[in-house]
């Protein structure tokens, strides 16, 4: 990208404001062991009376729109497969079968809430897939007179909220259920929304459940490039003719094939995976700036409830898996 001088000056005050919202998130986050995403978000919308001033916005709009696509990019670092015979191929085709079922089953919950098809996409692939990260990655490929900003962070936030209630109440239901260590690992990572909730959850239960929880989420999560490509056709056919992919998720690709076939080091690899949540953080700290928090108080109601009933069918149609394979 070629950012003339001129522009580039006019985006710095911007990016300082951004970087300083995201520094207190990650601070805040840290000592209150609080999801991220969601405290920058919140942050950002506290300093939303100063965001808009024109010498912030340039920068503001920078961050909220590239930023995000070198943390979806870089994403791909996250992807590892080394696991995939401990849990068994049958357990890791249903799990790809039941995001597109999730995906496709949000999609119609939203339709039957009268939202536009935007709405479910961007609701349906942040449960099925990772959360927040999953609808900045979708939001990304919809075309901006689709979708208010407003819209994507209300989702964020709620999708934040459910997973972190959800950290607490599946491992209590897998108790009450009475399931081993491997089954509870498997309904945890396939049903929570966020990374860190699922990690969270899994190994409260124990260090094997932590194990399989967390592989089984990053199956999910290999699972957006291909919801992303179909997110883009389903906006961009009629308008193009054809749907091309876009820089960064062919990007996401590559990384996520590199990061299999190519040994990197473990100080790399960290690096790699830290830099796309801190580009992620700094978008979303970038958008709860842009939002004021009167407009997000006026989103549709049916989000929420739409995300509810999506979570719940994604919970069913895991104890489904769970009782037709262990």
């Amino acid at each position: 990208m070629n950012l003339k001088p001129n522009i580039l000056n006019h985006t710095i005050p911007g990016i300082i404001l951004v970087s300083t919202v995201t520094c207190f998130a990650f601070i805040i986050s840290s000592s209150f062991d609080l999801p991220v995403m969601m405290v920058s978000l919140l942050i950002g919308m506290i300093f939303n009376f100063i965001g808009g001033k024109k010498v912030f916005e340039k920068g503001v709009d920078f961050s909220a729109s590239q930023m995000l696509r070198f943390g979806v990019a870089l994403l791909g670092f996250r992807l590892s497969f080394e696991n995939v015979t401990d849990l068994g191929y049958v357990s890791i085709g249903f799990t790809i079968i039941l995001v597109f079922a999730t995906f496709f089953t949000g999609i119609l919950i939203s339709y039957l809430f009268k939202n536009k098809l935007a709405i479910g996409c961007l609701i349906a692939g942040s449960v099925a897939i990772c959360g927040a990260s999953a609808a900045l990655a979708v939001s990304a490929v919809i075309p901006k007179k689709k979708i208010e900003e407003k819209d994507v962070l209300f989702v964020i936030l709620g999708v934040t909220i459910l997973s972190t209630i959800a950290m607490v109440i599946y491992p209590l239901l897998s108790k009450l259920l009475e399931m081993s260590d491997i089954v509870s690992g498997y309904l945890m990572g396939s049903t929570i929304h966020d990374v860190a909730q699922v990690v969270g959850a899994g190994y409260s239960i124990g260090e094997e459940a932590g194990i399989i929880a967390t592989f089984v989420k990053m199956i999910r999560v290999a699972t957006l490039p291909f919801i992303v490509i179909l997110t883009s056709y389903m906006f961009n056919k009629s308008q193009t003719g054809n749907s091309k992919l876009p820089w960064f998720l062919i990007f996401f690709i590559a990384a996520a094939f590199l990061t299999n076939m190519v040994p990197l080091s473990a100080t790399i690899s960290f690096a790699l995976q830290k830099s796309s949540s801190i580009f992620l953080v700094l978008a979303i700290s970038a958008l709860g700036i842009k939002t004021n928090i009167t407009e997000l108080a006026r989103v549709n109601f049916s989000y929420v409830l739409v995300i509810i009933f999506t979570s719940l069918a994604m919970l069913a149609f895991s104890l489904l898996g769970v009782s037709l394979i262990f």
